[in-house]
């Protein structure tokens, strides 16, 4: 290894590199921690990469400025210090420079938006629904829409720490530059993270603080909305902390906001984007169908998002093979609340396989939950691939009596039948998602899961072949508003109880993993999303306690203990005791009982006003409390988009009705596909890393040169195996927040191609902070370039003010110094050591 010193003379010698046939240099840049002008004062540290590559010489060429950058880039360093972003946890996902990003003039624009997602970049981005309507708003010429996020732990102190406001990750301005900010609540207890966002963006807490902020200095803050399903079940626990609510579908409200489109699904808005760092649900997502009539009597997306509207065939084909051309992704997923409810999957699942299949794409597909009645062997085939390792269902009951309660419509013949096919189909692993604590539940209905899961095990059986595995997942039941189950109360010692007992039936049980829910929030959710407007002081007081995130187990208890001092300082502990201990069980009450005993008042506990009776989903509450009696009665109601009308009150002018499209013919199977492992070509290419590109680590970049390769439909040949990949052969990692002159990437390619138009097309398709030097052929046949690299040349920038330091006595007493041990703080927290 060597290392120079500049603008000094003397060199320090240690070299140590073994050499192979030709040399070239890979150049490489470590960013300076601290950067007030680097023209003249550096240290450079060099290493050299030896490589078999054409012969070219690097070693005389200008290193360049390690600083040239993209906007992204450049934006964030303007708010941030470089030093602080190095120390942040993916910082990638603060620079908004995603693949489709939408970046419009900000005077241009009449109307600006910001959809500030309340929680992780990760999850903000996995939801459809953020990006569809991102997409939707930026469609209108006059309107500008960017996005913010929840920050991390560590970026939210940075931000205090710098007093940064919360910025949008495009414009990177303040959040409160904007005119309308709008939030998804997607849970109750999400509300906190609301609160947060409000915090990092100096923007006051409640409506009538910014109103009167707006009054005095005649430009207040901008306006702040919410949508999303826990807003539409029941806005009024969040009254206090917005301005205004979106009630139902984000593209019906919108009009008259942005003038978008009706709220009939459109899959192909959900491309617009492909972020660098990778989220929860790191795929392609189309929707096939919104809306479910199934009627389950706990479920509140099936009940307030009737009626039920599927998409044409020909739509998701054709969104689904232009959206994996147009981002690159390698999977796609079909999303509905009942995917198998939309009865053109199996003929359109197995086409898009088939054609995929023809065109050598190695692309997989990825279904949620199945409802296990409808699944068949061609829905077998459209999610299997090469590895069929598991498959999930929910069964929800484990007693046919417990499943006609709450009318899933799903009998022991159909489980039976369902999970024993996925098993004979090749599926060894299966996932069963099961409640507990519902309306008028037994012991016995309890004990019926353990039952129902070991008698799965029992039929599941095949010489030669290792038991089915079976990952239980228990959830406590939470009432929600607008469902039959709405005026229930549950008890967390109860639910405590049944799971000891569901324990101690399971513990012995070969090749069953079980895990529950912890019932706490469960109740506090409970309490909250039924709750009124006396709970935004609740919300407030419990994000300043320091709840928030409370969906992550890290900080579930101190997130507990926030809320109940909240409740206590506002004075509805009695409020939430009586929630919490299950204040009214409709199952102990008769069936013909329920309507009779009268309060004090004279009323029946049904006909109580709620404090969502104002809103109006369409849904008829008498037929609410009619499916709450048929539930006692345990008698079913049938699907109204394939069986007779239920009389809901759902269905008619205003809300339209069951859009039901009949399924086209089920094309044959044309078998797993193998993907091509033919190697004709090897196209050694050299890439510059610059700017945003340096804050993507090693696994970011891999990915999205992969995507990259697809948007370009260059002729990739695969790996074997169960999991095929693209042969792309990285030299070597570039440490995180490096940049670098000349990474080398080998690509191994199917068929022969010229390589100027290989370079030209791929050049097009990669993002910002990275560009291709130059591309070459290179033998097939020659070794890799990771094998063939020895060497690496780094360029270490730092501040070097007082030239009279004498550098390399510096470099000297590092290296003699011995190990130096640097706390690295992860999971597990561990150090190492740099010789």
């Amino acid at each position: 290894m060597t290392f120079v010193i500049s603008p000094a003379s003397a060199v320090l010698s240690n070299s140590s590199t073994s050499c192979f046939q030709g040399r070239a240099i890979c150049k490489r840049h470590i960013t300076p921690l601290h950067r007030k002008g680097i023209a003249q004062n550096v240290i450079v540290c060099t290493a050299t990469n030896t490589v078999a590559t054409p012969p070219e010489k690097f070693e005389n060429e200008s290193v360049g400025d390690p600083s040239t950058a993209d906007d992204a880039w450049e934006g964030l360093k303007r708010l941030i210090p470089f030093h602080a972003i190095r120390n942040i946890m993916k910082p990638g996902q603060y620079l908004g420079n995603e693949f489709g990003a939408i970046r419009k003039p900000w005077d241009d624009a009449k109307v600006r938006f910001c959809l500030a997602y309340p929680d992780l970049y990760s999850i903000g981005m996995s939801s459809t629904g953020h990006v569809v309507l991102y997409s939707c708003i930026n469609e209108e010429p006059d309107l500008l829409c960017d996005r913010s996020y929840l920050p991390g732990p560590d970026m939210q102190e940075v931000l205090q720490k710098y007093d940064r406001p919360l910025f949008a990750v495009e414009s990177k301005r303040a959040l409160v530059d904007f005119d309308i900010i709008g939030m998804s609540l997607m849970y109750e207890l999400g509300a906190t993270n609301c609160v947060k966002v409000m915090q990092l963006a100096g923007i006051p807490y409640t409506w009538r603080e910014r109103d009167a902020v707006s009054t005095k200095l005649r430009s207040g803050p901008p306006l702040i909305f919410a949508g999303g399903l826990t807003v539409t079940a029941n806005p009024e626990p969040y009254c206090d902390l917005f301005d205004f609510m979106s009630i139902g579908d984000g593209e019906e409200m919108l009009p008259a906001m942005g003038r978008c489109q009706n709220a009939l699904p459109q899959p192909w808005r959900a491309t617009a984007l492909v972020p660098l760092t990778d989220p929860v649900h790191d795929r392609l997502t189309v929707e096939v169908r919104r809306g479910c009539t199934r009627g389950c009597r706990f479920c509140l997306p099936g009940m307030v998002q009737r009626p039920a509207r599927d998409v044409a065939p020909e739509d998701v084909i054709r969104t689904v093979k232009e959206g994996v051309k147009k981002t690159g992704y390698n999977e796609f997923s079909l999303l509905s609340l009942s995917c198998s409810d939309w009865l053109s999957l199996p003929s359109v699942g197995l086409q898009l396989k088939n054609e995929m299949k023809e065109e050598n794409q190695a692309i997989s597909l990825s279904l949620g939950s199945q409802r296990v009645d409808r699944f068949s062997t061609d829905i077998a085939n459209v999610i299997g691939g090469l590895r069929r390792s598991g498959i999930t269902f929910a069964p929800e009951a484990g007693t046919q009596r417990m499943r006609d309660v709450i009318n899933k419509g799903l009998t022991n013949e159909d489980l039976a039948r369902g999970v024993k096919l996925a098993y004979d189909s090749g599926y060894q692993n299966v996932k069963l998602y099961f409640m507990i604590n519902l309306p008028s539940e037994t012991d016995e209905d309890v004990m019926g899961i353990a039952e129902t899961i070991k008698w799965l095990q029992r039929i599941c059986k095949t010489q030669g072949r290792r038991r089915l595995s079976i990952n239980v997942t228990i959830s406590t039941f939470t009432p929600k508003s607008w469902t039959p189950f709405q005026w229930h109360s549950t008890s967390i010692d109860q639910v405590r109880r049944k799971q000891k007992m569901l324990k101690k039936s399971l513990r012995s049980s070969p090749d069953v993993k079980l895990s529950m829910t912890d019932p706490m929030l469960s109740a506090m959710e409970d309490f909250i999303g039924r709750g009124d407007r006396r709970l935004g002081v609740v919300i407030i007081r419990a994000h300043e306690l320091g709840a928030g995130m409370d969906a992550w187990w890290e900080g579930m208890k101190d997130a507990y203990d926030a809320w109940c001092v909240a409740i206590k300082e506002a004075g509805l502990e009695w409020k939430y005791r009586q929630s919490e201990n299950g204040e009214w069980n409709i199952a102990e009450t008769a069936a013909e009982e329920v309507r009779g005993p009268r309060d004090y008042e004279g009323t029946s506990p049904l006909d109580r006003p709620l404090p969502w009776d104002h809103i109006d989903p369409g849904l008829d509450k008498g037929w609410l409390r009619d499916e709450l009696m048929r539930a006692l009665t345990e008698t079913l109601t049938s699907d109204c988009a394939f069986y007779d009308c239920s009389s809901c009150g759902v269905c008619g002018d205003e809300m339209g009705n069951n859009i039901t499209i009949a399924p086209p013919p089920v094309p044959e199977y044309g078998g797993v596909h193998i993907p091509s492992t033919d190697t004709k070509q090897r196209v050694r290419v050299a890439f510059e890393k610059r700017g945003a590109m340096s804050l993507a680590s090693h696994l970011d970049y891999s990915r999205m040169l992969d995507r990259a390769i697809r948007r370009a439909s260059l002729p990739i040949s695969f790996t074997g195996g169960f999991h095929p990949r693209p042969r792309i052969t990285i030299a070597a990692a570039l440490p995180f927040g490096g940049t670098a002159d000349k990474e080398l990437v080998d690509f191994m390619l199917k068929e022969e191609i010229d390589v100027s138009q290989f370079k030209q097309k791929l050049d097009a398709e990669l993002p910002q902070g990275t560009r291709i030097v130059w591309a070459r052929d290179v033998p097939v046949k020659s070794p890799a370039v990771s094998v063939l690299m020895c060497s690496a040349t780094y360029v270490i920038a730092i501040d070097a003010e007082d030239m009279s330091i004498n550098w390399n006595d510096v470099i000297r007493r590092v290296l003699e110094s011995g190990p130096v041990e640097v706390e690295k703080v992860s999971k597990p927290c561990w150090a190492f050591a740099l010789d």
